[in-house]
């Protein structure tokens, strides 16, 4: 339950909350949605206990939003849209929008979990049996539900569970119940986004790959670099005898996002999407399925590679899409409504910005105002 003073509330999501409903299916769907970068910073969670200090952006029935949290939360959005590489007027465009989104959100999540508190909604196993199977759904057809339970290292009850504890479960129950009474997308609606908006369903050329780490960055000296290669060249031995790739990744990789999944990133990598330094990607690209590399260095250090799929640019067919496609159109027919719900609920919010901060654009770090 909320409480009026507990600790910062934050739901860490980049979407809009008047389109939860999207964010479901973005937050759900293949291996897009999720940040794999190797520096990931993850935010705050909804009700976690946090130190943060810095300067308060905007304050919602005791609940505050930092600048800090605002900033991780932007700077992933950004990171995930592969914004950092637009021209930096075009990059401030961006992270502006990005940044009243997110404030946007962020009002629009507290509001919604006092209704749904006020509501008691729960999440049910019901409800978590309905969110799995929307999720293997999305799932391409080249996925496996194991595969994709590995590369984020759970199992189906540590994902039940996560489900049931999940907030924007809860927000996403709210919002469904409040437009029950609007209709789904049609068949034809369906086809007709797939027909029109083909491109968006392009699949690049892309791998699964796992990988071992030795940190070694640029500038190490040499007698402690040469020892490090050693070190990757002893793995990739083992790993030609047949060692468990997965098991001697856990034990051995010092890469922070892929150590505890065995090596594997959660998601397929593309060109256009890189989470691997280019020298490896390009390596990576090139090496024959299941063939273990030869040692490769990067700025970040020496790199054992495995490619376990290489697959070939496509369009996703339509019945692989068909879930994401009606979700989409039907959070676009709720969207009025869920605005303006949305509208009521923040009506009878208490919201404080800084001294001298509008809503829509303020300076940080000024007492608080009504």
């Amino acid at each position: 339950m909320l409480r009026k003073n507990s600790s910062v509330l934050w739901i860490q999501t980049a979407c809009v909350c008047l389109l939860a409903f999207a964010l479901a299916g973005c937050r759900r769907n293949d291996d897009a949605a999720t940040d794999n970068t190797m520096d990931q910073q993850p935010g705050s969670a909804l009700g976690e206990k946090s130190n943060d200090n810095s300067p308060v952006v905007v304050k919602v029935n005791g609940h505050c939003l930092t600048e800090r949290q605002l900033q991780n939360s932007v700077n992933m959005r950004l990171k995930l849209e592969g914004a950092f590489r637009l021209p930096p007027d075009k990059l401030a465009q961006r992270r502006h929008a990005c940044t009243e989104q997110t404030i946007d959100s962020f009002i629009g999540n507290v509001v919604f979990m006092k209704e749904a508190d006020r509501l008691n909604i729960t999440i049910t196993e019901h409800d978590v049996d309905k969110a799995i199977v929307e999720i293997r759904a999305r799932l391409p057809k080249d996925t496996s539900w194991e595969l994709w339970l590995k590369a984020r290292n759970k199992t189906e009850a540590k994902l039940r569970d996560d489900l049931k504890k999940d907030p924007t479960e809860r927000i996403l129950k709210l919002l469904k119940m409040q437009t029950s009474h609007i209709r789904n997308a049609t068949d034809r609606e369906i086809s007709d986004f797939y027909a029109k908006e083909r491109d968006l369903f392009r699949i690049p050329a892309n791998l699964v790959v796992r990988h071992l780490l030795v940190n070694c960055p640029s500038g190490t000296e040499d007698k402690i670099a040469d020892e490090k290669k050693r070190l990757a060249a002893d793995y990739r031995k083992q790993l030609l005898k047949g060692a468990d790739f997965a098991e001697l990744a856990r034990k051995h990789s010092e890469c922070a996002q892929t150590k505890l999944s065995g090596g594997m990133f959660p998601m397929k990598i593309t060109r256009q999407r890189p989470v691997l330094p280019k020298r490896i990607l390009e390596a990576a690209f090139e090496l024959r399925v299941k063939k273990i590399s030869s040692v490769l260095k990067s700025e970040l250090g020496y790199h054992v590679v495995q490619v376990l799929e290489h697959n070939k640019k496509s369009i996703r067919p339509l019945d692989d899409v068909r879930a994401s496609i009606a979700n989409h159109i039907n959070a676009k027919l709720r969207e009025p409504a869920v605005n303006e719900y949305k509208q009521q609920l923040r009506s009878k919010a208490t919201i404080e910005y800084p001294e001298g901060r509008s809503p829509a654009r303020a300076d940080i770090g000024s007492p608080l105002q009504k």
